[in-house]
């Protein structure tokens, strides 16, 4: 068991499901749903504790009812609290605009600037994983490159996360063609940086390092919800990385991961993702 530090989003969901695709100027008839835990602290979180591992959670929540509801989810779903820091506003429920396909559109609430507090002694921690809106992700980043292994979600509203895997979305990223991807990673994330991986929904993804490409195909599925899918794929990509499985390998992994996500219907991981780690064990 390995002891894992997730910075990240922990959010109460509350699922809209459309009748149809969102377009501009349209008109949608909607089914409200039941609120459910999300973010990428769970999402994430929870698929490395039914893994076997210790995962503890820094984030920024409301001072509300609804943020209460999350926080104890989370911990009944055994996640543990390193840092939570509670603004005075409401946190409020994200909004989880789902359309027929299981695409999703995030709607989330302003809430106030986030800062994260003291840094904790990274040794403690096997792995961290940074995939946060706080405003010195970057800083705490840093300072756990040379305790601990450091794998980083991009965020195209930050100018650079420092770590040693760059876990990133091709929309997010949004680059043009000809544009060198690991170039850009390098200049996002430091001279620490690994490996890249780039995911391209139903395309699969691609490893990038400074020498090598490897692309994993996406494994075919019935999408039923496609929210927590890149998260789900950090988790089984971290998960990978603690065994020290070869990057190709970790790669694959992680690609089974989210496909479990992606035929759940829930923004965390459900029975697919248990089912899979309990076979793998076996």
């Amino acid at each position: 068991m390995a002891s894992l530090l997730v910075v990240a989003n922990l959010n109460c969901d509350r699922v809209i499901k459309l009748d149809s695709a969102l377009t501009n100027g349209g008109r949608h008839r909607f089914q409200q749903s039941a609120r459910r835990l999300g973010g990428g602290a769970a999402n994430t979180g929870i698929g490395l504790v039914w893994a076997g591992h210790q995962v503890q959670l820094v984030c920024q929540l409301g001072n509300d009812q609804a943020s209460d509801w999350a926080l104890q989810q989370a911990g009944e779903y055994g996640l543990e609290f390193h840092q939570i820091t509670r603004h005075s506003d409401a946190g409020g429920e994200l909004l989880l605009l789902l359309d027929p396909s299981g695409e999703r559109t995030i709607v989330r609430p302003v809430v106030a600037p986030y800062k994260l507090g003291d840094a904790p002694n990274f040794e403690h921690f096997q792995a961290v994983y940074f995939n946060s809106q706080a405003s010195n992700q970057a800083q705490w980043a840093q300072l756990a490159l040379s305790k601990t292994t450091v794998v980083g979600q991009y965020n195209a509203q930050q100018s650079q996360l420092p770590c040693h895997y760059l876990v990133a979305s091709k929309s997010d990223m949004n680059l043009a063609p000809q544009h060198d991807h690991w170039a850009f990673a390098k200049q996002y994330a430091g001279e620490s940086l690994q490996a890249l991986v780039l995911t391209d929904g139903c395309k699969g993804a691609t490893l990038y390092t400074e020498t090598t490409q490897h692309h994993c195909q996406a494994i075919d599925c019935e999408v039923v919800d496609t929210t927590g899918a890149g998260d789900t794929f950090a988790a089984g990509f971290i998960h990978s990385l603690i065994a020290q499985q070869p990057l190709p390998q970790a790669l694959e992994i992680a690609c089974e991961w989210a496909q479990c996500a992606l035929k759940t219907a829930s923004s965390i991981p459900g029975e697919a993702l248990q089912t899979y780690l309990t076979s793998s064990q076996s």
